[in-house]
């Protein structure tokens, strides 16, 4: 199953992305996002992992597509609730250029946004809860 990953744009301009243990400037600090990884012609498949923290726990959570939807997901979370996801279109797809194999010939295909924002900020603030997407850290 594919995974939602949480990469960052480089410093100075570079095109593209790369998970942040992946920059190369000291100090340098970049806002990342949620992203859905495929070739660039790819659509969002049925279903992604998404690494969470519960507490202090690591969870798997899966994103599953809505019937019919090219672009919304729904995450259940025993105990906390059900988020909304809506994997938005991009203009530009953007490469990832960092050292991960596994990830080498991609694109960012869609960014992966919460569609409640409010309701992801309780459960963080209630619940110790909150998305961390996947990184060389979260295998």
């Amino acid at each position: 199953m594919k995974s939602v990953h949480y990469l960052v744009r480089p410093a100075f301009g570079e095109f593209g992305l790369v998970y942040p243990t992946e920059l190369t400037v000291e100090n340098y600090q970049a806002f990342g996002g949620f992203f859905l990884m495929g070739s660039e012609e790819d659509s969002p498949v049925e279903e992604y992992i998404f690494h969470a923290i519960y507490g202090e726990k690591f969870v798997k959570t899966t994103a599953i597509r809505y019937l019919n939807s090219k672009s919304f997901f729904r995450i259940e979370v025993e105990n906390i609730g059900v988020f909304i996801f809506f994997a938005q279109p991009m203009s530009k797809k953007l490469p990832y250029i960092g050292s991960n194999d596994n990830l080498r010939g991609l694109f960012a295909i869609r960014r992966f946004r919460s569609w409640k924002p409010y309701a992801l900020d309780q459960a963080c603030r209630e619940h110790a809860f909150y998305f961390i997407g996947t990184s060389p850290r979260t295998k």
